[in-house]
């Protein structure tokens, strides 16, 4: 189910432009603004800001039942 930014919840997918492709990039919403994704082994899985960049590149979301 397509799920509207205002209406997020902890568990939404979130799916981002990334690598030139429509969809490049996942991450799950973890609430309070915030998103727990990984984009490098360097990095790891992180919780991250949900703004910025990631607001620019979103693309949708989707919930899970």
């Amino acid at each position: 189910e397509e799920v509207d930014l205002d209406d997020l919840r902890k568990g939404d997918l979130l799916f981002f432009t990334a690598r030139g492709l429509p969809i490049g990039h996942v991450a799950i919403y973890a609430g309070d603004g915030r998103m727990l994704h990984t984009y490098s082994k360097k990095h790891g899985v992180r919780f991250e800001e949900f703004d910025g960049q990631w607001v620019d590149r979103f693309v949708t979301a989707r919930r899970m039942f």
